[in-house]
């Protein structure tokens, strides 16, 4: 098993800023983490590529990604100079790439695709919001005792320097074994850039009793959600006599062959409102407007409190757009339903890997009510699968952050 405490070292080294920290999108710093398998055993060798997500490409587009990409090698235990590292990986831009190489191995903040590969394992995809929220001291001997990737920056040295930093953990499955291959959810940050302000008819809602209300002026905003995981996101349900949806669960695929399924604590809703006659996931995601500060992706939230909560919105899920074309299996899911054996109606929605839905800022009910806030810039936050009902590999991509400005 990977060795808690010498991870929890590694953490001590590198250690949250409490200010002094530009505003994201704008840093750059050393990255560093370990790649372990599905018993939590580092895996040595493994090669982790870092490449930055395009966020002002359309999300009706596939994605794209900056010219530029990062990738190293996980340490093996028996690597000179390891010092025992084993599953380790570490980049920074003040340092070596190897020895006589000054290159420097450098990732900017904000999205980035990581892809991590090993023989013997299948490859994985991840996506997370790459920000820089700590510091490592940048030493020759820090922050790891037997740092591969020694300093080049006398004056970093010689001052007492520090770098931002980032940790980041992947991990990877063996490809001899019939796992279960778990979606990843997560919100587009590319779709949350069309929005629109208006007013009265057009900021219609549904309260959760079912009646319609309307704002007196509110934030629309596209929403995209797509599955970068491993397997599709399948979720289903049937209609009892009264037509009210029951025996609602996600089917989780495996590698080689079979499925699991568990019971999701959540329900299907019809959703009669315009332009919608038929069943929505409740609750798939929830919508946020935050005080601005440049400063919070980097040093925490607590100064861009929560100001306006929008509601839990519904989506009928299905493949709509091509997300990541290289791991796109085609669309799967349609927002419909079948007959069953004994003439019971089936619903199955879903979103396939590499695919992912979109509900336009146009669509009723997706508002968030902006009376009474002042003109300026915001944050606007969207996360999908708030509640985690649905079983992913990863949670920590779930939220996307963009900055709105209110006229």
């Amino acid at each position: 098993m990977v060795n808690r405490t010498r991870l929890l070292g590694v953490a001590r080294a590198c250690e949250f800023l409490a200010r002094g920290i530009v505003a994201a999108g704008a840093l750059s710093g050393c990255t560093y983490g370990f790649v372990i398998d599905d018993n939590g055993d580092t895996v040595g060798g493994a090669t982790v590529k870092f490449d930055t997500l395009k966020t002002s490409e359309s999300y009706k587009g596939a994605t794209t990604f900056g010219t530029a990409s990062e990738s190293v090698k996980t340490w093996n235990k028996d690597d000179p100079n390891s010092g025992g590292h084993n599953g380790l990986y570490y980049l920074n831009p003040n340092a070596h790439k190897a020895t006589g190489d000054n290159t420097a191995l450098n990732v900017p903040a904000g999205w980035q695709r990581v892809t991590v590969s090993k023989s013997g394992y299948d490859s994985a995809i991840f996506y997370r919001d790459h920000q820089y929220s700590q510091s490592c001291d940048i030493y020759s001997s820090l922050p790891y005792a037997d740092a591969k990737y020694p300093v080049t920056s006398a004056t970093s040295v010689s001052s007492g320097g520090k770098t931002p930093c980032s940790l980041e953990n992947f991990t990877l499955s063996s490809s001899s074994t019939n796992y279960e291959k778990l979606p990843d959810m997560l919100a587009d940050p590319r779709s949350l850039t069309d929005t629109q302000i208006a007013t009265g008819s057009d900021c219609k809602y549904k309260d959760d009793n079912a009646v319609e209300r309307q704002f007196t002026k509110c934030l629309r905003v596209s929403v995209g959600t797509p599955n970068v995981g491993a397997g599709d996101l399948h979720l289903l349900g049937e209609l009892d006599s009264g037509g009210h949806a029951v025996n609602v669960r996600q089917r989780i695929y495996k590698r080689n062959s079979g499925y699991s399924e568990k019971s999701i604590p959540a329900n299907f809703t019809f959703e009669d409102a315009a332009g919608h006659h038929h069943f929505h996931f409740k609750n798939w995601t929830k919508l946020r407007l935050r005080k601005y500060d440049a400063s919070c992706p980097t040093q925490g939230w607590t100064n861009c409190p929560e100001l306006k909560t929008g509601r839990k919105v519904s989506f009928c899920i299905e493949d709509i757009y091509t997300f990541e074309s290289s791991i796109a299996t085609g669309k799967k899911y349609a927002c419909d339903t079948t007959t069953g054996a004994g003439g019971t109606t089936q619903i199955s929605q879903g979103i396939s890997v590499g695919m992912q839905d979109v509900y336009g800022k146009s669509v009723y009910g997706q508002v968030v009510d902006i009376a009474g806030l002042a003109s300026g810039k915001y944050w606007l936050e969207v996360e999908v699968n708030p509640e985690h009902f649905m079983t992913e590999r990863d949670y920590s991509n779930n939220l996307a952050r963009v900055t709105v400005t209110i006229p």
